[in-house]
């Protein structure tokens, strides 16, 4: 581990970051990350993973010290002259392919390239965000929530023409001011991208908050950034969530289509809603479910027993939008 340590040490060195800011990119205290790198802890097999993700460093150098022979190189195509026996590449037409690729991987990233703020363009978007603020600093608004680094830069953010320009911390504010009285909880989810989505599907439902039982370190790449925007909580058990929800007057709602569940489109949802989604296989927790009111389904027509929990989270919200949230500000 010593070993695998210094390689940390030495990437780290490379990418001109801080230790306590790849600690906080990679959800590590500084504490445990100081005692990695000093050898009197273990690195975890998910911290050297995100540790290789922050700081662009293969995984498999990390570990091994080698160099990774599943590695994708690219080489630029070319022709051989015969006559003088030698290779020519045009390599424009193959640069600019590649710059399109990675321009894609950029704005469907989190990570800042260059900038404070990352790039959350969807790469199925049509729309490319603004450039800079048109005129010049003269013409700049005086308002406080626009963000100066925005306005001088463009701003290429995934959010609705309104928040143009506009601070995270000011889009949360304004979020929070008319955040609807909807909260979601998360349990037994494995898979990263399933939560991100979740998560997505709440910022765009403008819900109050998520919680998420367990799990404290997800891959939050599936949420495109949107968990900046709303509040997200961590809850070490399901007893810790049912005693918010009780303390906030909050109805418990289980969707899950086990049974003794009704059918959703028939159900009158309660305003002050707090709906609970456990996994296709493992579903809510016993403990949970025992905390719900009454279980939810949601109604299905093909031969599947279930459909993915994203997908089920985001009908179920918009079921909540449909009784108590009127049309939408846009």
């Amino acid at each position: 581990m010593e070993k695998i340590a210094g390689r940390v040490k030495e990437a780290l060195v490379a990418s001109g970051m801080t230790q306590a800011e790849l600690a906080r990119r990679v959800a590590m205290s500084e504490s445990a990350l100081s005692k990695a790198l000093g050898g009197t802890r273990s690195f975890a097999a998910v911290e050297l993973a995100e540790i290789a993700y922050a700081l662009d460093s293969p995984l498999h150098y990390l570990i091994t010290g080698e160099p990774d022979p599943y590695e994708v190189r690219a080489a630029a195509r070319h022709v051989y002259d015969r006559a003088s026996r030698t290779y020519a590449a045009d390599a424009e037409p193959d640069r600019q392919v590649l710059e399109g690729i990675a321009l894609l991987y950029r704005q469907a990233d989190e990570r800042p390239t260059g900038s404070a703020y990352p790039a959350e363009h969807d790469v199925d978007s049509r729309a490319v965000g603004v450039g800079p603020w048109p005129g010049g600093r003269q013409d700049w608004p005086e308002d406080p929530r626009y963000d100066p680094e925005l306005l001088s830069q463009g701003d290429r953010r995934n959010v609705v023409d309104r928040y143009r320009y506009w601070s995270i911390e000011a889009i949360r504010a304004d979020l929070a001011s008319r955040a609807h009285l909807l909260h979601v909880a998360i349990e037994n989810v494995s898979q990263d991208l399933n939560i991100g989505s979740i998560v997505r599907s709440a910022n765009a439902f403008n819900a109050a908050g998520v919680h998420i039982i367990g799990r404290r370190r997800w891959n939050k790449r599936g949420a495109m950034v949107t968990n900046r925007y709303l509040d997200v909580r961590h809850h070490p058990e399901a007893g810790e969530l049912l005693d918010w929800a009780a303390a906030e007057g909050y109805e418990v709602i289980g969707i899950d289509n086990g049974p003794g569940s009704l059918q959703l489109e028939e159900a009158e949802l309660p305003e002050r809603c707090l709906m609970v989604f456990g996994s296709e296989g493992e579903g809510i927790s016993p403990e949970l479910a025992a905390g719900c009111s009454r279980l939810l389904r949601i109604g299905q027509y093909g031969s599947t027993r279930s459909i993915n929990v994203a997908a089920a989270a985001a009908v179920a919200m918009h079921a909540w939008i449909l009784q108590h949230a009127g049309p939408a500000p846009d």
